[in-house]
């Protein structure tokens, strides 16, 4: 990412000052089930406390976004990642953008996030002469489009890699390498979206301003990367249903940035608003122990399982009532159970290290 580190334990104070004191320590996987066990309707207690709270302000899809923008910007939702692609894919055929969606997008007042990807999930599609091609491609959509220079292009390289695994080290570098010499002449910031170990290795080979973190806690680099700040934006949620069925990701914006490299039309601003950034992420907590459960209610009389729930993963506080926490799991925008209190971080400042000890 551009910038070196804001992402301090001060602004995470100033971001959590709207909720209560707790006094405790405190591409894509499948969404939860339906036949998943829902939270039973208990009464909380007088002394219960709700926090405030909001839906994450950026999303990313794989699906036309024009029947459902109504519902988004009922939702909160301020930017949608959509993307630029080689050619269609038949399993997603609705991925890449088309320019009556884009049109559709701005004139609803959102900003357009731009990510290329491409089987970007396959390791062996990722080396320089794919970079080349991507790279070309990319500025190919971005003129179809009218994107503005100095907004962003982020690429994806969508897997798990371990930095001591040399040749998917070298063939990343050559893929951001080759990118870079395109598109950054071309005028666009390149960012990069991928586990902690890619991210920080195009940010320190310098072909990568802007960072875009994936969700999943137990790829290399996961936590570190998280805990340097270098990251623009970290995706907390995946492939959950919003606004009337959409299926979407959800990402937040490191404290104090406006921008991660969002477009829209010349003389508008798309900025993000730091209050409402700041209301999302203080009602954030990550998970913090390998123990912790999830249960239907907060006597915890029913466990319930739910594979987005587990440590170093990112949960939206709904009400704190007493040692208890009601969550929802994966950006829902509803409760989806209770855990205990003690089994969250008491902010967003650190993320809980997936492979250390509970």
């Amino acid at each position: 990412m551009e910038r070196s580190s804001d992402w301090s334990r001060r602004a995470l104070i100033g971001a959590g000052a709207a909720l209560p004191m707790l006094g405790c320590a405190s591409e894509p996987g499948p969404a939860p089930q339906p036949s998943t066990p829902q939270p039973s309707p208990a009464q909380p207690s007088p002394a219960a406390q709700p926090v405030v709270s909001s839906f994450p302000l950026i999303i990313d899809t794989a699906t036309d976004t024009r029947p459902y923008l109504a519902a988004l910007k009922a939702l909160g939702v301020r930017a949608i990642f959509r993307y630029y692609a080689l050619q269609a894919q038949p399993e997603v055929p609705q991925k890449q953008l088309t320019v009556a969606e884009k049109d559709a997008i701005l004139d609803a007042g959102f900003a357009i996030g731009s990510v290329y990807q491409y089987y970007s999930n396959i390791p062996e599609n990722i080396h320089a002469d794919r970079g080349r091609t991507d790279g070309e491609t990319a500025l190919a959509r971005a003129a179809t489009f009218d994107q503005p220079k100095g907004s962003a292009i982020y690429f994806g390289v969508d897997f798990d890699w371990t930095p001591n695994d040399t040749a998917k080290r070298d063939n990343i570098i050559g893929y951001f390498t080759a990118v870079s010499a395109l598109v950054k002449p071309a005028g666009y910031r390149v960012g990069v979206y991928g586990s902690g170990a890619t991210c920080r290795l195009a940010l320190d080979a310098g072909t990568a301003q802007l960072a875009w973190l994936v969700n999943s806690p137990g790829h290399a680099g996961a936590a570190n990367f998280y805990n340097s700040g270098r990251w623009r934006i970290f995706q907390n949620g995946l492939d959950t249903k919003v606004a009337g069925g959409i299926q979407v990701d959800t990402s937040l914006i490191l404290p104090s940035q406006t921008d991660f490299g969002q477009w829209g039309r010349p003389g508008a601003d798309y900025g993000l608003p730091v209050g409402r950034s700041d209301t999302v992420l203080a009602a954030r907590r990550f998970v913090a122990k390998k123990s912790a459960k999830l249960y239907a209610d907060k006597a915890m009389s029913r466990e319930i399982a739910n594979m987005r729930f587990g440590k170093g993963r990112a949960v939206r506080l709904m009400l704190i009532d007493g040692a208890m926490a009601q969550v929802d799991v994966n950006e829902t925008a509803a409760p989806t159970g209770w855990c205990r209190l003690s089994d969250l971080t008491t902010d967003m400042t650190t993320r809980p290290d997936y492979f250390a000890a509970d």
